[in-house]
Order: C-alpha cells, then structure tokens, then sequence
C-alpha cells in the first residue's frame, strides 16, 4: 500500500528527500545519498535504480496520505467541528513527511515541472481545493477555505529560502499561528 514503508526504505526516501531539499534534486547524487546513509552505493541500488524512484516513492506515500484526507472530508458534512478536525488533520500530514514533500516541490521547481509526480502533484492539490471549498459559501467562502489550507500548509512546512515568506519564530509557533488563522479564517463560514 502507498504510503507505508518500512526500515531501509523509509530510511533512503526520508534521507534523499532532506538532501534534495538542502542541495537541490540536481545537486544531490546517488552516491552522495549512499555516503550520508553510509551504505554502499549497491545496497542502495537494490532498493532504488534512480533519484526519481525515490522521489516517486515520497510522491506517492504524499498522495496516499491526500487521498485519505480527501476521503474524510467527502464523507463529513459541513460544521465548526470539521473544520477544526480538518485543520488539525492539514497540519499533521504537512507537519511530517507530506511537509518534505511541499519542500521538495519548493525548492527543486524546474524538477516538478519537468517529472510526471509534479503534474500529478499539481492535479492532487488542484482536486484537495476544490474537495475543501465545495461547501464553502460563495465567493467569499471560497476565499477563506483556501487561504485557510494555505495558512497551515504554509506554516507546517517550515521557513522558507525566500526572505518573503519567512514565518520567524520556532516551527511550534509558526504551526500554533497557522492554526489560529485559519480557524479565524473558516469560522467565518459558519
């Protein structure tokens, strides 16, 4: 099943995917990934031939976890009570591996447009939008459920390379006020 992987794989995607968000898909060798892991570069071949299977494999586990995330909010009606769930259930999934996902896709930009995982990638987001905002009350609605989902993800994912977008503070403040935008974003719905 996508998005459950165990011991030395686990051990390879949460590796690679740190170094390609730190050096740059580009940037980072298999060898490179070998030495950090400190195996050789034949066990690592045994479990992944290329950098994109890798990446495939995290893409993969990422869609999973959004797929079940859009399973839940389908079949759970409208309230404050979803509302606060689903937030909490945003920042738990970009807290973890989905957040080294939405780095990845940050920082290696010409990678996602060059690879199927990042059209894929892009389709997924598209679909988890519009499955957030079809309860949501007109324009307005709309508005405030996803920029909501943007608050948390953003700040779930960490700082940011550009200066921008850089949250300050520490990952469990920059989480806590994500979270509370976002409630003040959505309890304006109900």
């Amino acid at each position: 099943m996508p998005g459950r992987r165990t011991g030395t794989r686990q051990r390879i995607v949460d590796t690679s995917m740190r170094m390609f968000v730190e050096q740059g898909y580009d940037g980072t060798s298999l060898r490179e990934i070998a030495e950090a892991l400190e195996v050789t570069k034949a066990a690592l071949y045994y479990h992944f031939r290329t950098k994109e299977e890798i990446v495939e494999e995290a893409f993969g586990a990422h869609e999973h976890r959004l797929d079940e995330l859009m399973r839940w909010l389908e079949t759970t009606g409208p309230s404050a009570d979803r509302d606060a769930e689903l937030l909490d259930r945003i920042d738990a999934l970009f807290s973890g591996e989905s957040g080294l996902v939405m780095r990845f896709g940050q920082v290696n930009r010409a990678v996602m447009f060059r690879e199927s995982f990042g059209a894929r990638h892009l389709e997924l987001m598209s679909r988890l939008i519009g499955t957030l905002t079809r309860d949501a009350p007109g324009v307005e609605g709309r508005l405030r459920s996803i920029l909501a989902f943007g608050a948390v993800v953003l700040a779930a994912t960490g700082p940011s390379d550009d200066e921008a977008f850089e949250l300050g503070g520490t990952a469990d403040e920059r989480r806590a006020a994500g979270r509370r935008v976002a409630g003040e974003l959505l309890a304006g719905l109900r």
